[in-house]
């Protein structure tokens, strides 16, 4: 990974997050609702996360720059959610969705 030279995923943390975060700094969690309680005055937050691109089949011509593999069941699911459908590959018609 260019530019990082580490990552740590804290989703699964808990509470135990907060040992390495300043005091009355701040946290910002991607799990809303299972964000840390507050201490030390750090202010705790939580964020959510949406794409805005299309959903793509696999042999889509025009799949965009930032693209991650989905299942199956994931994609069908996201359709269902009302994610939008490329209109160049139609994952929906390929998936049997009426959207």
């Amino acid at each position: 990974m260019a530019g990082f030279d580490g990552v740590l995923d804290a989703a699964g943390l808990g509470q135990a997050v907060l040992a390495v975060v300043r005091d009355e700094a701040a946290y910002a969690g991607l799990w809303p609702g299972s964000e840390p309680v507050s201490e030390r005055g750090i202010r705790v937050e939580a964020l959510s996360v949406q794409s805005d691109g299309a959903l793509h089949t696999g042999e889509c011509w025009d799949p965009g720059k930032r693209t991650k593999p989905a299942t199956r069941a994931q994609a069908i699911a996201a359709l269902r959610q009302q994610a939008s459908a490329c209109t160049k590959c139609r994952p929906d018609t390929a998936l049997g969705i009426e959207i």
